[in-house]
């Protein structure tokens, strides 16, 4: 389907600036104003595709991880072929990256403008580029540990100096695993509204709207809203469902970079709950994730809810593979 896409040399520009050099996309004029899309470029190193040999059915989910939809038909072809999980993902980033203008074209009216073009590239462009790292990560993870190669530093893993806080009121989880990842990263005051940085700040409607929704849902983003807006950056996305392996590259990548995480757990009455919550009650809960051992295999998170019943730890660490299947299957992550 063609869309009118306003080709020049400053929409080139922009879009080279929105993709954070990742890649190039090659926009050609065509008949009537049409534009139409060479196969994506990839230049540079990106990330280097791990010399793993996945499952084709695991490469698949992990892929569908990604789109929340059905996989494209080349994703499994690609599997089929021996592509890394790695390699995988940095495809799809370039594959997306043309569709989000598209789509935009086609929300717009047929017209994409070159801060529209950009803005929702370098939304989709973000989130993806997280994905195949962290894939990648997982990847080699699994390699090294395969062939016996894995370092000290990396089987001892690492955890951030984050300190934990309570939440302030029964319903601000959200807020107050917000304050402690801002607080972690120094953000100071909000580059939004500039309020000083505190759990009734990023309550209110201006950043997380917990106060006025009594909790902050997941499908609102509104968590992940509040955080960007606080530090004035699109950096933090949300993955719904995320496989296990995701959430281990998530906590790798990451944690190595010196940024806390955050996810947004379930816990369904009667069934498995975590770190001594009340077993008789079907809870949604934002926590932190601050560290890891193992290569990711193992996380590390700081629960707010020491204010809210007794015999809950600051902080525990849980099997990551486990937690996500058991946990984060409702809502997801953020990063």
């Amino acid at each position: 389907m063609g869309v009118h896409v306003m080709v020049n040399h400053s929409f080139r520009r922009a879009l080279t600036v929105a993709m954070g050099g990742l890649l190039c996309v090659t926009l050609t004029a065509g008949i009537g104003g049409q534009a139409a899309a060479a196969a994506p470029r990839l230049t540079g190193p990106v990330f280097a595709a791990a010399d793993d040999d996945p499952d084709v059915d695991e490469t698949v989910a992990l892929v569908d991880d990604v789109v929340e939809e059905d996989t494209p038909d080349w994703v499994e072809a690609d599997a089929e072929a021996g592509y890394s999980a790695s390699a995988l993902g940095i495809r799809f980033v370039g594959e997306s990256a043309f569709q989000a203008v598209s789509t935009a074209g086609v929300t717009g009216g047929g017209d994409v403008s070159v801060a529209e073009a950009a803005s929702t590239t370098a939304e989709t462009t973000l989130r993806l580029k997280k994905i195949a790292s962290a894939l990648a990560d997982a990847a080699r993870a699994d390699a090294e540990e395969a062939d016996g190669t894995v370092s000290a530093a990396a089987a001892t893993g690492k955890k951030l100096s984050l300190k934990q806080y309570g939440q302030a009121k029964g319903y601000w989880c959200g807020p107050a695993s917000g304050f402690m990842m801002l607080k972690f990263l120094k953000a100071g005051k909000s580059k939004y509204n500039d309020a000083k940085l505190s759990q009734k700040a990023l309550a209110t409607s201006a950043h997380m709207s917990t106060e006025a929704n009594h909790g902050t849902a997941w499908d609102s983003k509104k968590f992940t809203t509040g955080l960007n807006r606080w530090r004035g950056n699109s950096f933090y996305v949300q993955v719904k469902k995320p496989s296990a392996a995701t959430t281990r590259g998530a906590f790798t990548m990451s944690i190595r970079n010196n940024v806390p995480i955050a996810g947004d757990t379930v816990e369904f009455s009667g069934g498995a709950h975590y770190n001594n919550h009340p077993r008789n009650k079907t809870i949604g809960h934002w926590i932190v994730g601050y560290g890891h051992a193992n290569n990711g295999k193992t996380a590390f998170w700081a629960d707010p809810s020491t204010t809210v019943w007794r015999g809950v730890s600051a902080k525990f660490s849980y099997s990551t593979n486990s937690f996500s299947s058991k946990f984060l299957q409702s809502n997801g992550i953020v990063y």
